[in-house]
């Protein structure tokens, strides 16, 4: 009896599946790989179906792409497409081996992207160690089938010399084509180097140009590039007003660099009404965000009382932070001040130390305090020989002409001189120093006396 009753509910089954539409079949099948597309589809992947704009990595909800892109998968194992969206959803939920798993799947099937997430996840060492060779191997397929994000990471190896010989030339082509393609990180990098003349000829418009592409599509890097090529005039005109508000849009991404820019010029008044309180709230976002320089920046906060009490202690701290996480400049401040005695206890071995580190990142002014330190004795007049070259540039800029008192393309010619100083350090002494580079040298010679 219990098995008339199974065959006939197997039967009424059979029948219910006949009698149900071919139509309606393929409109399921049609959904389940939308869901798919929809929750983890690359923009840059040439496969995705018409009208799918695709996902940003650092957008992908793996709550919703997971089981949607497993159950696509499932449904159509042949689509190549579907194979690298599962990866990516693995990826944003870091589950590694499933992202490698799913990749070479993808890769199997002939699938630039997965050729490129295999490729990275050769370079992450998920197998247990990275190979980079590999990884290049890979990016240049993935590159070649016109995968722009292949194009990226192939640029990138090809600039630093991982994996292989360096060739910037190749890689700053490669970032044009993926660039041209609409990929902002591509556009951000091209960009940098052509601001830099970085193996290829510095053209700052072309470079102001590619910044503002991609920060109109919301690279939050762009946007304080952008901005601060406005605010220096270089590329494009000045404009103080859109340079901030650009800063105020990175800052408000969370783009560390951004608020570190912002806060500079609320700091210093710069285009904005000055505002030293929101200044100090927006360094310290950034070293929330890991902005080693904001560290040292906040510092010179804390000694000099400006947005904070007076604080040389707190002041001691960040910049003690700033030169243990390996700010060449931040160790500088630190060496001279301890072989000085200025504003912290003497201690001139100890400055000797720190000068040293810095020397050792490749800091042409540590070298030349070492080399003026070595050959005299402890304390006070030891810095003011350091300072020796301040006064140097201190002369030149007295030579130039006073309507330049208050230029800062002047300022930063005579800042030459000072080699191993940040543009950001350039700017900020430029903008805190309203008499212009005279003042600031002649307070740098006062710093032992």
């Amino acid at each position: 009896m219990r098995h008339a009753l199974a065959l006939v509910v197997a039967l009424a089954c059979l029948q219910a599946v006949a009698a149900r539409p071919v139509g309606a079949a393929d409109a399921d099948l049609a959904e389940t790989l939308a869901r798919c597309d929809s929750a983890a589809a690359s923009p840059f992947d040439k496969e995705r179906p018409p009208g799918v704009a695709g996902v940003a990595s650092h957008e992908i909800d793996p709550a919703v792409a997971i089981p949607a892109c497993m159950a696509a998968v499932r449904a159509a194992p042949d689509v190549p497409r579907l194979w690298y969206q599962m990866a990516r959803a693995d990826l944003a939920a870091r589950r590694f081996d499933e992202f490698r798993d799913m990749a070479a799947r993808a890769d199997a099937l002939g699938h630039a992207g997965g050729t490129h997430a295999l490729g990275q996840s050769h370079e992450a060492g998920h197998d247990g160690s990275p190979d980079l060779g590999a990884a290049r191997t890979l990016y240049e397929r993935a590159a070649a089938a016109g995968f722009a994000p292949a194009m990226v990471d192939l640029g990138v190896m090809l600039e630093d010399g991982a994996g292989g010989s360096a060739d910037i030339a190749a890689a700053n082509a490669w970032y044009l084509k993926a660039a041209e393609v609409g990929e902002p990180v591509a556009m951000n990098l091209l960009a940098d180097n052509l601001v830099a003349g970085h193996g290829i000829a510095r053209d700052a418009g072309a470079g102001a140009r590619w910044y503002r592409r991609a920060a109109e599509k919301g690279d939050s890097f762009a946007m304080a590039s952008l901005g601060l090529l406005l605010e220096l005039g270089d590329g494009a005109p000045r404009n103080l007003k859109e340079a901030n508000d650009w800063y105020r849009k990175s800052a408000a991404a969370g783009n560390r660099r951004g608020m570190r820019l912002l806060a500079i010029n609320l700091e210093t008044g710069n285009g904005l009404g000055k505002d030293s309180r929101a200044a100090i709230s927006w360094y310290k976002r950034a070293i929330e965000a890991g902005d080693v320089m904001s560290m040292r920046l906040i510092s010179f906060s804390y000694f000099n009382g400006t947005g904070v009490p007076k604080d040389p202690q707190e002041g001691l701290y960040w910049l003690r932070k700033a030169a243990e996480a390996g700010d060449p400049a931040a160790m500088v401040t630190l060496g001279v001040r301890y072989a000085a005695g200025s504003g912290v206890p003497l201690d001139f071995d100890r400055g000797l130390d720190w000068l040293r580190r810095a020397a050792e990142r490749g800091d042409a002014r540590a070298d030349t305090a070492l080399a003026v330190l070595r050959d005299t004795g402890n304390g006070r007049p030891a810095c003011q020989g350091v300072l020796g070259r301040y006064h140097e540039v201190g002369t030149t800029y007295d030579a130039l002409p006073a309507r330049f008192s208050r230029n800062l393309p002047a300022f930063r010619e005579v800042c030459a001189g000072l080699s191993g100083l940040r543009e950001d350090d350039v700017r900020r002494c430029y903008l805190l120093n309203p008499g212009g580079a005279g003042d600031f040298v002649r307070k740098v010679r006062k710093q032992c006396r």
